[in-house]
């Protein structure tokens, strides 16, 4: 025997439904998807960093020595352009912004080298040189990592 149900009943699960349609079409679209095109543009300015890096830690007297600031100044503005591509395809995709703050912590760092370098007009320190390595390396590792961790776009 079928009992009519009462229409509160019905309306309070179309609405159960509905809620938790609108919350999964949400929650589908609050990580941006994993961009190939990101990741080969932060190895290529990993590759620029690294360069840059072993360079400047050859010992060199040289005046055309990345240790000493005028020779390094374009590398440093290569790096910062290369993280602000980065920046910009990132702002293309939905919902990345935790990568464009990860990305914009990047040009900070690598702008206080900058800065470092330019007031000492010459890098001599070798531990200096490595820590500025290091934290310019890890930052970019950590942008490789969370963009590689990013879910793939799935075709229908």
């Amino acid at each position: 025997m079928n009992l009519p149900q009462p229409s509160g009943l019905s309306s309070l699960k179309k609405t159960v439904f509905l809620s938790f349609l609108l919350v999964f079409s949400f929650a589908c679209s609050l990580v941006p998807y994993y961009d190939a095109s990101v990741i080969e543009q932060i190895e290529e300015t990993t590759a620029t960093a690294d360069r840059f890096y072993l360079l400047m830690e050859m010992d060199s007297t040289d005046e055309d020595s990345p240790r000493a600031y005028e020779a390094a100044e374009p590398f440093y503005y290569d790096i910062i352009l290369d993280l602000r591509k980065i920046n910009r395809m990132n702002n293309y995709r939905k919902s990345s912004e935790a990568s464009s703050k990860q990305v914009e912590t990047a040009i900070d760092i690598v702008e206080a080298q900058r800065s470092i370098h330019s007031d000492l007009e010459r890098l001599d320190d070798r531990d200096l040189i490595e820590l500025h390595r290091g934290q310019t390396m890890d930052a970019l590792y950590i942008l490789r990592a969370t963009e590689s961790r990013l879910p793939k776009r799935q075709n229908p």
